[in-house]
């Protein structure tokens, strides 16, 4: 009778065991479900970053640009003043 007793509760203690085993395998599945997911999101975002920083290098690119030909138009206003006061001058 002692015998069927153990027996019974080893039984109860192996299914608690199994039991837990399979939702500790169905939580690393969920785990590893969600961190692909967040791999793919950060891939992502990475992704748009680097969109990002092409866009800020243009931009900065075109910044330059602009603030040459503003020097340019600067350097050619002065010498047309210079120019027209030199003219004042003769006339």
């Amino acid at each position: 009778m002692k015998n069927i007793t153990q027996m019974q509760e080893l039984k109860a203690e192996l299914q608690k065991v199994k039991d837990t085993e399979c939702d500790l395998r169905y939580e690393n599945q969920q785990l590893q479900i969600n961190l692909q997911h967040h791999v793919s999101e950060t891939d992502n975002l990475m992704k748009k970053i680097e969109q990002k920083e092409t866009e800020y290098e243009e931009l900065l690119l075109k910044l330059e640009n602009g603030k040459k030909e503003v020097m340019t138009f600067k350097l050619y206003f002065f010498i047309f003043k210079l120019f027209s006061y030199h003219c004042e001058i003769k006339i």
